[in-house]
């Protein structure tokens, strides 16, 4: 493709910077040093320019479809000029207003947090930003703890969460974390703060129950309410989950499962936290993924495609009913804080990325190359003996890989078909996420078009059907 503006470098200055990278800087999950990062390390350079295509650049010159979204936060594509001037005409004015005092605000501060009410579902109304999913999923804990003290329950300090949900690598969120596997392993950091508790997920194709929906009758779902009558409703504080998880291999819940929730946190008084991290500003198709059950927590948190992934944010909503329990005497303040709390530069980025989001109908975009990709991948992979599942909403897509259709047994080895499935991707300039022959998480920006789509179907054909006569 023609545009691109960084000069292509050198083996010789390629090879010196994978050195370096393997020599100083340390990726998350991996050993200290590990010398196959000389000869795979991608190190990309560029976006395509002006948020048109989801294409990257390496600095050798190689071409990739992003369809990891740069971690899932590249919502509005790259090399957008626009944010660029925004972000850079915030800094010229203030970058930051020190955030503690209540005299002391940012224009884009006070801007974005009346977009973010309106645009978010029911009365959720009251805003506050950090830098990063874990710390906004840290402060929903102590926001709810402190509440639940100003409402008469003081011993409310248990959370309920699930397994293969992941909500941050902070010492706090850690309890909260479900999953045992991966970069962050919560067991390797024990012992934990006290007070968390796992419930199954509603993971329908490996139900821990060994149920069949519909005819479980939502265990999954009344296993919350069990836990909560065993551990006594006077010492939880909230049930805290993602809305979709991509953990669970993109599980989508039963339409009936999160409505359940809902009620039976209502039903005991206690908080409902949801983690929009992941699935947040219009990648389901919805503005908000709960929003396609009717339902509305009443904590939510973002992080990820709040800023377009142009500047690290993460954000917190509350209901208004609840912030309202916060209102009186100096007692009744908020006590939580963060240096970053607010950041002028970012959120004036983030309020320009919303307003793109909104120009380019990108929300409805979601949904219908969403549906797009759902259709392709199952009219390309369906036949597949390795291919179990496919599953998502919107533009959030998993696929779960197994070694027998019948028995659903997960794709364990050899772990030399898992390399070049990998290497096969890459070298096809095919950028995904996940843990590889197990599933793949598939992550466009919102503004993929058909025939990105189209490309990375195949891609990803050839792959599998390669992969077939590696493992089988």
């Amino acid at each position: 493709m023609e545009g691109w503006k960084v000069p292509v470098m050198t083996p010789q200055e390629i090879a010196g910077l994978r050195e370096s990278a393997n020599e100083y800087w340390w990726l998350p999950g991996r050993q200290a040093r590990q010398d196959d990062i000389r000869e795979k390390l991608i190190i990309l350079v560029e976006g395509q320019a002006d948020g048109k295509g989801c294409r990257v650049r390496d600095a050798a010159g190689k071409e990739y479809l992003e369809f990891t979204a740069s971690d899932w936060t590249a919502s509005t594509g790259y090399g957008r000029e626009e944010v660029a001037k925004v972000a850079y005409e915030q800094m010229m004015r203030i970058p930051h207003v020190d955030p503690f005092g209540n005299q002391k605000l940012a224009v884009s501060t006070i801007k974005f947090a009346e977009k973010l009410a309106q645009i978010a579902p029911g009365t959720l109304k009251k805003v506050f930003t950090i830098s990063g999913g874990s710390e906004a999923n840290e402060a929903a804990m102590k926001l709810t703890k402190q509440y639940q003290q100003k409402v008469g329950f003081p011993r409310r300090f248990k959370f309920i969460s699930r397994r293969y949900n992941y909500h941050g690598a902070t010492h706090g969120t850690l309890g909260l974390d479900g999953t045992p596997a991966g970069a962050n392993r919560p067991y390797l950091m024990e012992p934990l703060a006290p007070g968390f508790l796992h419930v199954v997920h509603p993971y329908c194709y490996r139900c821990d129950f060994g149920l069949e929906y519909p005819s479980c009758d939502l265990l999954c779902a009344k296993q919350i309410e069990q836990t909560i009558q065993y551990e006594h409703p006077s010492t939880v504080a909230a049930v805290v989950m993602d809305t979709i998880c991509p953990f669970a291999r993109m599980a989508v819940p039963p339409p009936e499962y999160l409505p359940m929730v809902r009620e039976i946190c209502d039903r005991y008084g206690i908080l409902w936290i949801l983690d929009e991290v992941a699935t947040g500003f219009g990648r389901t198709g919805k503005w908000f993924a709960c929003e396609h059950w009717n339902v509305v927590p009443d904590i939510m948190t973002m992080d990820k495609q709040i800023s377009g992934g142009w500047l690290p944010l993460s954000g917190v909503v509350v209901k208004e009913e609840i912030a309202n329990k916060f209102i009186g005497t100096p007692e009744d303040a908020l006590a939580n804080g963060h240096t970053w709390w607010g950041h002028a530069v970012c959120l004036a980025v983030a309020l320009r990325n919303i307003e793109i989001i909104e120009r380019e109908h990108l929300v409805e975009h979601c949904a219908e190359m969403g549906t797009y990709f759902m259709n392709g991948l199952h009219a390309a992979l369906d036949s597949s003996p390795i291919v179990g599942r496919i599953d998502g909403l919107g533009l959030m897509i998993g696929i779960e890989f197994v070694k027998d259709k019948k028995t659903r047994e997960p794709v364990m080895g050899p772990p030399e078909a898992a390399v070049k499935f990998a290497d096969r991707l890459v070298e096809r300039g095919l950028l995904v996420h996940g843990s590889l022959l197990s599933s793949l998480i598939l992550w466009p920006p919102m503004i993929v078009s058909k025939a990105e789509i189209d490309e990375a179907l195949g891609i990803l054909e050839k792959t599998v059907r390669e992969a077939e006569k590696d493992i089988l």
